[in-house]
C-alpha cells in the first residue's frame, strides 16, 4: 500500500506564540498528515523554498525584514505558482482586496481565526495549485502538440494579423514564424491568386462564428502546394468572435491521388462507352439480317411439302430465335451500360401483363410437367402508369430463368404490395417468382447478378443462355427506381423477388373522389406524426372516410409542405424530431414562412392527458386538440369544426 505524502506548509511568522498556535489549529483541522515549516523571517522563507517544495505558504506581513502589503508582494514576484494566504492582525478591507486582486489565496485576520476556517483555505489553496498545475501541464501538452503538428496552425484578430504560428509554416513559406507575428493574412503564404477568397472566408468566419473550409495554395518563390484551410470562430467573454483558429493541411498528395483516380476512371468510362457503343452497333448489324433470315425460313415452311426439310426449318427457325435472343441481350446491356434505355410511362393492366409473361411458358412447362401458379394481391390496383415493356422483360428473364433450372416440382410468380406508401404517391409493389430447381450455391450468391455469370459453372453447357438475363434485369428494376434480391437453397430452390414504385392511373382516383363527393365535403389534411404506425392508422383512418392524407416526419417537413400547397386542417404531433408540434404551430401563427397560411387550423394529436399540459400546448396556438388514442368518432367532432 502507497504511504500518503502529508501536506507540506511553510509558515513565516516572526511570533513563536502565534506559531504554536497555528501548529495546534492545524492537528485539530486537518484530518490528513501534514509538515509545518515554520520560519521568522522573508529571506529565510526564499532559502527554504530553493530547496524544498510546499503545498501552500502562510505569511504574516509583519516581519522583522519586511512589512505590509511590500512582503506579500514580493513573495508573489519570486513564486507566484505557489497559494498564499496572508495572516495579519490588522483587520483592513482594503489591503484585504488588494491582496486578493493580487492573486493572494486568502487573507485571515489574526484572533479570528478558527480551526474550520484555516482548513478550509488550506484546502482551497491545495486545490487551487493542483488545479492550476492540472491547467500548466494540459497546456504545454497542446502547445507541444501544435509545435510539432504536421499542420500549419495560426490564429487571426479581428483585423487579420497573425498573433501565432506554429514552426512547421517556415517549411511551406521559408518564413521563420516570430517574423510572421502581427502581419496580415497575406505574409501566411496564400498565394496571391487565392487571398481574395481566403480573406472574404476570415471575413464571414468573425461575421457570422460559422466555421469554414476551404482549397488553397501556400508556398513561396520556390511553388506552392494544395492545402485544405480551416477556419474556426474561437468567442470572447462579450459573445463575439475574438479570434479566428486556422489549420491548413497539405493536401498535394491528396488532390493528386484524386486527379489520378479521376483520370483513371474517366478513361475507363470512355473504354466502357466505346465497348457498349461497338457493342451496340454490332448488335444491330446483326439483328437487321437476321430478320431476313427468319423470315425466309418461315416463307420455306409454308411452302415445304417434306416432312424431312420442314424438321430442318424447324431446328433452323428455333437456332435463329436463340442467336435472336442473344442479340438481344447484348444490345439490352450495352444500352443499358451505355445509359442509351429510356423508359416509356404509360397506362397498363397489372394483371394482363402478369398474365401474358404467365401464357407463353404454360406449353414448356406442361412437357416437363411442372405446375405454373401466378397470383396478383386482390387489393391491388390493376390500372398502374409505367414502363409495361420493361416490366414484361425482367418478369420473363425470371421465369425462363426459372423454368430452364427447375427440373420437377413448380413455379409461382406472385404481386403484393411491399410497403405503405404517401397518400397520392407511387406505390410499392414486389414481385416474386419461387420455384423449386437446382437452387444456387451460396458462393455465387454475391456474382449472380454480373454479367456472363451463372449459378453453375456447368450451367452454361446443360442449359444455355449468355448469362445475361440476371445482369439485365438487375439494371433495369434499378432504372424504374427498385431493387432485386435473391434467396436460394442448394438443391431446394430460389427465390427472386424485387420491388417497384408504380403509379396508379388516374382512372381510380377519379372512382375514389366520386365516392367521396357522394359521403360528403372531403378535407385537405396535413398529418405531422414521426412514429410510423400513428401516421398509417391516421391517413387510413381519414381515408376510409373519405378524406386526402397528406404525410409529414417532422414539424420542419409541415412547415415545407404548407410553404408549398394549401390543406384544410393539420394534425400536428407534439412529439416530433427536428422540430416539435408546438414549436411548428408557433411559427405558423407568429412566424410564418413565405408561403404559410398563419390562419391554418391545428389541432394538436397529444399523449399527454393532464390538463396542464394540455392548456400549456394550447398557448401554443393550436385551435384544438386530440389525446391518444385517437377514436373516429372523437376525430370526426373535431373535423366538423373545419
Amino acid at each position: 500500500m502507497t504511504k500518503e505524502i502529508p501536506i507540506q506548509l511553510l509558515l513565516i511568522e516572526d511570533n513563536p506564540g502565534d506559531v504554536r498556535l497555528l501548529r495546534r489549529m492545524l492537528d485539530s483541522a486537518l484530518d490528513t498528515g501534514f509538515q509545518l515549516h515554520a520560519v521568522s523571517r522573508l529571506c529565510d522563507g526564499y532559502a527554504f523554498l530553493q530547496d524544498h517544495a510546499v503545498d501552500a505558504i502562510l505569511l504574516d506581513l509583519g516581519l522583522p525584514d519586511s512589512t505590509g502589503l511590500g512582503t506579500f508582494y514580493a513573495l508573489q514576484a519570486r513564486h507566484h505558482d505557489l497559494p498564499v494566504i496572508v495572516m495579519t492582525g490588522l483587520n483592513d478591507q482594503e489591503v484585504a482586496v488588494r491582496v486578493l486582486r493580487a492573486g493572494g489565496q486568502d487573507y485571515l485576520v489574526k484572533g479570528q481565526i478558527d480551526i474550520h476556517l484555516l482548513a478550509r483555505s488550506i484546502r482551497y489553496a491545495i486545490e487551487r495549485k493542483r488545479l492550476e498545475q492540472a491547467l500548466y501541464r494540459r497546456e504545454q501538452e497542446s502547445k507541444a502538440l501544435v509545435e510539432h503538428a504536421p499542420d500549419i496552425i495560426a490564429r487571426f484578430d479581428r483585423a487579420h494579423r497573425l498573433l501565432y504560428v506554429n514552426p512547421v509554416v517556415e517549411a511551406a513559406t521559408g518564413v521563420a514564424p516570430a517574423d510572421l507575428i502581427g502581419k496580415p493574412l497575406a505574409s501566411f503564404g496564400v498565394v496571391e491568386a487565392d487571398r481574395p477568397k481566403a480573406e472574404e472566408t476570415l471575413r464571414h468566419v468573425f461575421a457570422t462564428g460559422e466555421d469554414q473550409v476551404l482549397e488553397g495554395r501556400i508556398g513561396n518563390r520556390g511553388g506552392d502546394r494544395t492545402y485544405e484551410i480551416r477556419f474556426a470562430a474561437e468567442m470572447g467573454a462579450d459573445g463575439r468572435v475574438e479570434t479566428v483558429l486556422a489549420v491548413a493541411r497539405d493536401i498535394a498528395k491528396r488532390k493528386a491521388l484524386e486527379n489520378e483516380a479521376r483520370q483513371a476512371r474517366e478513361e475507363a468510362e470512355q473504354a466502357n462507352r466505346a465497348k457498349s457503343e461497338f457493342l451496340a452497333n454490332m448488335s444491330h448489324e446483326i439483328r437487321t439480317p437476321m430478320n431476313g433470315i427468319m423470315g425466309m425460313i418461315h416463307l420455306a415452311r409454308l411452302k415445304s411439302v417434306d416432312p424431312a426439310i420442314s424438321e430442318y426449318l424447324d431446328l433452323a427457325d428455333k437456332s435463329a430465335l436463340h442467336l435472336l435472343g442473344i442479340v438481344n441481350d447484348v444490345l439490352d446491356l450495352s444500352k443499358l451500360e451505355a445509359g442509351k434505355i429510356r423508359l416509356f410511362r404509360k397506362r397498363f393492366s397489372l394483371r394482363k401483363e402478369v398474365e401474358a409473361v404467365v401464357e407463353p411458358f404454360r406449353v414448356a412447362a406442361g412437357k416437363k410437367d411442372l405446375g405454373l401458379a401466378h397470383t396478383v394481391a386482390p387489393d391491388l390496383p390493376d390500372s398502374i402508369v409505367g414502363d409495361a415493356g420493361r416490366l414484361r422483360q425482367v418478369l420473363t428473364n425470371l421465369v425462363g430463368n426459372a423454368l430452364k433450372f427447375t427440373p420437377s416440382g413448380r413455379i409461382d410468380l406472385r404481386v403484393e404490395r411491399a410497403g405503405e406508401s404517401a397518400a397520392g404517391g407511387p406505390q410499392l409493389f414486389r414481385f416474386t417468382v419461387t420455384d423449386t430447381g437446382i437452387g444456387i450455391p451460396a458462393v455465387r450468391f454475391a456474382h449472380i447478378f454480373e454479367s456472363f455469370e451463372q449459378a453453375h459453372t456447368s450451367a452454361q453447357a446443360l442449359f444455355g443462355g449468355t448469362g445475361l438475363g440476371l445482369t439485365i434485369s438487375r439494371q433495369l428494376v434499378e432504372l424504374m427506381g427498385g431493387e432485386i434480391t435473391v434467396a436460394s437453397t442448394e438443391g431446394e430452390g430460389s427465390v427472386f423477388s424485387f420491388t417497384l414504385p408504380l403509379d396508379v392511373a388516374h382512372a381510380v382516383v377519379e372512382e375514389d373522389e366520386a365516392k367521396v363527393g357522394r359521403k360528403g365535403r372531403s378535407l385537405r389534411i396535413l398529418v405531422a406524426e414521426d412514429n410510423l404506425v400513428n401516421r398509417v392508422f391516421i391517413r387510413e383512418l381519414l381515408e376510409t372516410h373519405g378524406h386526402a392524407a397528406f404525410l409529414a416526419g417532422t414539424g420542419r417537413e409541415a412547415l415545407a409542405m404548407l410553404a408549398k400547397d394549401r390543406f384544410d386542417l393539420v394534425l400536428m404531433d407534439i412529439r416530433m424530431p427536428e422540430m416539435g408540434g408546438d414549436e411548428a404551430t408557433r411559427v405558423i401563427r407568429n412566424d410564418p414562412p413565405p408561403g404559410v397560411d398563419p390562419d391554418t387550423p391545428v389541432v394538436a394529436l397529444t399523449a399527454y392527458a393532464l390538463k396542464s399540459e394540455i392548456d400549456r400546448y394550447m398557448q401554443s396556438g393550436f385551435n384544438a386538440y386530440l389525446t391518444k388514442p385517437i377514436e373516429w368518432e372523437t376525430l370526426e367532432k373535431v373535423l366538423a369544426e373545419f
